[in-house]
């Protein structure tokens, strides 16, 4: 039996991109308002890898007062640590131990919770602003305003913020790996691991990273999703993700991961 034959789409655009640029550049020289003319700030994620120690704005108040800040799941203790209040706090974990992270909860932010997260976490935030938002996944019913989910609370909080209008972000720790042997920059219990390691580039310019399976798969799934973002996300630090998106790809893997 033979083969049905492939279907070949012949795609037209009406213009190149030189007068569709042109066009733009005309239209921008008219003056005339955006329909969202608000300005873009960025919005400060502090994510609880090893990185996250290394924001400058634990230490500088005036890198703290920049702009609004988003603490994600045990990152928190960092901020009551420095005597500080993130402007935001989210977590989408249905563990009961996401909890144990509001055992200092200040008054002052507001706290962006998942539905699926655990009874105790609603519980621990009595009294706070809490808003409720949702994760488009088995389980969530019909008809709520969803979420695209991720592998992390960071690359969900992303999508979340994302949808509430912020365009620009700078995070921190969101590394996938250990850092001097760290997992976390606030300790929290981790479930028993498997160390592997990922190696971005060849020769004398090759980086090795400690990371896990999972992890790895989260670096993946990050520089996939912020490849083709229509926001943009300045990732700092010497994390695996920083790197990857700086290297725009992995080359090369151990322990059976996918290259």
């Amino acid at each position: 039996m033979s083969e049905a034959p492939g279907v070949h789409f012949d795609t037209q655009v009406p213009a190149d991109s030189s007068t569709i640029a042109s066009n733009i550049r005309h239209t921008l020289s008219l003056g005339l308002r955006d329909i969202d003319d608000e300005p873009l700030e960025t919005l400060t994620v502090i994510a609880n890898g090893p990185s996250a120690l290394d924001w400058p704005g634990w230490t500088d108040p005036a890198v703290a007062a920049r702009g609004p800040t988003l603490a994600l799941n045990g990152a928190l203790r960092l901020f009551a640590q420095h005597g500080m209040a993130p402007t935001y706090w989210a977590a989408c974990d249905p563990q009961d131990i996401v909890a144990k992270f509001l055992e200092v909860a200040p008054s002052s932010t507001q706290y962006l919770v998942a539905s699926k997260c655990h009874a105790d976490v609603f519980a621990a935030l009595a009294g706070r602003d809490v808003r409720l938002w949702h994760v488009d996944e088995d389980g969530t019913p019909p008809g709520l305003r969803t979420v695209q989910p991720s592998s992390s609370i960071t690359g969900t909080a992303l999508a979340l913020m994302r949808a509430l209008g912020w365009r620009k972000f700078e995070v921190w720790g969101w590394d996938a790996c250990f850092i001097d042997g760290m997992d976390h920059a606030a300790p929290q219990p981790i479930a028993p691991i498997n160390v592997v390691t990922v190696v971005l580039g060849d020769g004398p310019d090759a980086k090795g990273f400690h990371t896990t399976p999972t992890w790895a798969h989260e670096a993946e799934g990050a520089w996939k999703r912020l490849w083709g973002a229509d926001y943009t996300v300045d990732v700092r630090g010497p994390g695996l993700i920083a790197e990857m998106l700086r290297f725009q790809g992995v080359t090369k893997q151990s322990e059976g991961l996918a290259a």
